[in-house]
Formats: C-alpha cells, structure tokens, sequence
C-alpha cells in the first residue's frame, strides 16, 4: 500500500514511498524508499503472485491507484530525482520491474493486469499521461489487461466522492473517459465505479465502451446478480443504493444486513410455505441475531 499503509501495525515500522510526502487520509509519514527496499518489494510482488497460482486462481491484478505502484506513477507523490522519479517514463520503471517479477513467477499462460486511475486532478496524474504509462506497460508486454479507476484515495473527500463515488454521483459517471481510453490502448479494459445496475452494464459491454464490467459493491449488496440475471430475474436483484457504508473496515451494506455478519446470518432466505412462518433451507437465524426470515 506505500504510504497508505499503517504504521502502527506489527513491528511499528514507518510506511514507504517513492517520497516522503504524507498521506492526508490516514496521516502517515513515509520513509523514501532506496534501492534495497525497491529490490524486497520487487520481489515480494512476485512471490506472492506465485503463491496465487499455486493456489489455483486463474490470474492476478496489481493496484496502482492510490497504492504504491500508482505512488511512483504520480507528479504528486513521486519527487524523486534518481531513475524512478521526473519523466512519465522513469515513474513507470518500478512497475515495470514488479510485472516483470510477476511473469518471471508465474509463466505466460497466466494472465496478469494492473489497476491504474486515468485521471488524478490537480497536480496530479493527467489522462495524457496515463496514456503513456499505458502504451509502455503494452510495449514491454507488461500486461494483458487494464482495470481503470478514476480519481485520488488519499482523503476522506476524493475518496468517496472521485475514487468509490457514492449516492451523491450519478450512476457511470466514468464510462466516457475509460471508453476514450479503450479505443485509443487496444488492450482489454474492465471498469469499476458506481456501476451498480444491470442496464448501464448491459450497455457499457454491448455499445463495446468496456471488454468487462467490475460490478463490486453490487455484489455486496447482492451476491445472487448473475444467477438472477440467468434466471431472467432482474427485477428481484437487491439494488446498491451507493450508500458506501461497504468501503471501511467493518464493512455492512443497507440491502444486504448479511453481508459482514455471514458467519452470523444466511445470505439467502428461503420463501416460506406459510406467511408468517421462517423459511427453511437458507440457514439458521442465530440466538440473539433477531429479526424473522419470514416470507414474502
């Protein structure tokens, strides 16, 4: 996570960075890192993409935005003066050598993308920056997808506002730019922002503005969206309303009490066979829990 990791976990160590510029959001004060703490980090990426393909996924993501890649990507964090700081392609020689890693671990028929903002505002990182960044991760063969994110994580305010836009935003509010995107890189692109409902879904994929759509706090608040899609009942999907509680630590959502407490209460709840009656089937409602699984 560079500087937006926590100081205060394990050994009480401080964060690293490609600067030592603090972090608003959670108040950190990073160490600049050197070429040792560049090398271990390396290294680390790769190793634990390994372990991800010896655990049977089919591929993995790095996040840039706002984490440590994007860090030495960004004109706002990365101050440096060396090989990995001032042109577009100097901050991009750290992810360069992280994907890198990565394939030299786990081979060519895994597949391997990263996590990049397009635009980070003020004095950040620029569109036609990113661009760049974009067309040399495909030069070097860096990646085989793109997942595009808008927007800065490093305040409480571009946080739920720009990065994880919440009800305040209208629904999509990206899909012109990362379209604009995908046209000009030629590479699949996935998106993820305030992408909540079905239709604007369905037509992000079929006007051809996205190859796949990130639909996560949608499946927060309803794991069941594609088996209700399948079963051509959408009208029965259980809405995200953006209301964000999902994106802190403990996380809860308003349509869904059972995400967060799964261990506690059944994601899905049978209809009963007598109004009035708990379902069956579903799981039980623990003591204390509250609440009926009554039916509809």
């Amino acid at each position: 996570m560079g500087r937006r990791g926590d100081a205060q976990a394990e050994s009480w160590l401080p964060t690293i960075a490609p600067s030592a510029v603090r972090e608003d959001l959670h108040r950190n004060f990073p160490r600049a890192m050197d070429q040792y703490d560049i090398d271990r980090v390396v290294k680390a990426f790769g190793q634990a993409a390994r372990r991800c393909e010896e655990g049977g996924l089919d591929g993995v993501e790095t996040l840039a935005g706002g984490h440590l890649i994007g860090q030495f990507f960004s004109p706002l964090m990365n101050l440096r003066s060396d090989g990995y700081g001032g042109s577009v392609e100097n901050r991009t020689r750290f992810a360069l050598l992280v994907h890198e890693e990565i394939r030299r671990q786990v081979g060519d028929d895994f597949v391997v993308g990263i996590r990049l903002t397009l635009d980070e505002g003020e004095g950040g990182l620029r569109f036609d920056e990113v661009m760049q960044i974009a067309e040399i991760l495909k030069r070097e063969g860096a990646v085989d997808f793109l997942n595009c994110m808008v927007g800065r994580m490093d305040t409480e305010i571009t946080l739920v506002e720009e990065n994880m836009p919440g009800m305040n935003r209208p629904l999509a509010p990206y899909l012109d730019m990362v379209g604009e995107f995908r046209r000009e890189i030629g590479l699949p692109v996935f998106h993820a922002a305030r992408v909540t409902d079905v239709a604007n879904a369905r037509h992000a994929i079929r006007e051809g503005v996205l190859d796949m759509v990130a639909m996560t706090r949608a499946h927060i608040a309803d794991p069941q969206i594609v088996n209700k899609i399948m079963r051509g009942e959408e009208e029965r999907i259980r809405p995200c309303i953006g209301a964000s509680h999902c994106i802190y630590k403990k996380i809860h959502c308003l349509h869904n009490p059972a995400s967060g407490r799964e261990t506690l209460l059944p994601m899905e709840v049978s209809v009963s066979a007598t109004a009035g009656q708990k379902g069956g089937g579903g799981g039980r409602w623990p003591s204390g829990a509250g609440g009926r699984a009554g039916g509809r």
